[in-house]
């Protein structure tokens, strides 16, 4: 059994300005839109505001579960190993990304720009 396409007022290509289905999102550094195929990417503000969430809320709730100090240290890697990948799945339904252009960040220090784009 197929479930129906979901989509958001924020999934919208800014290409082509085609609403893109919130199963096709992907956290890559880009991904190709399915209508026009052109280079888009989450926006990069919400990338950041989530995984500081993410890593803000695991610590206290692992406290709040009852798990010692030197437990915390412990297991806090993989916790928010399992936290990501479960928000990173469940997260974008809940608070749809915005989609922005491709474009190559300034500071990146694998574009040396060779070659088309």
């Amino acid at each position: 059994m197929s479930w129906p396409a979901t989509y958001s007022r924020r999934t919208v290509c800014p290409e082509c300005n085609a609403r893109v289905r919130i199963e096709d999102v992907q956290f890559l550094p880009s991904f190709s839109c399915p209508s026009c195929e052109k280079e888009i990417r989450v926006s990069t503000t919400y990338q950041k505001v989530m995984r500081w969430l993410v890593f803000a809320i695991v610590g206290p709730v692992m406290w709040f579960l009852g798990i010692r100090l030197w437990i915390v240290l412990i297991c806090w890697i993989p916790f928010a190993a399992f936290i990501v990948g479960f928000w990173t799945y469940m997260g974008k339904y809940l608070v749809p990304p915005k989609l922005e252009k491709c474009k190559a960040d300034a500071g990146s220090f694998q574009d040396l720009g060779l070659g088309s784009r």
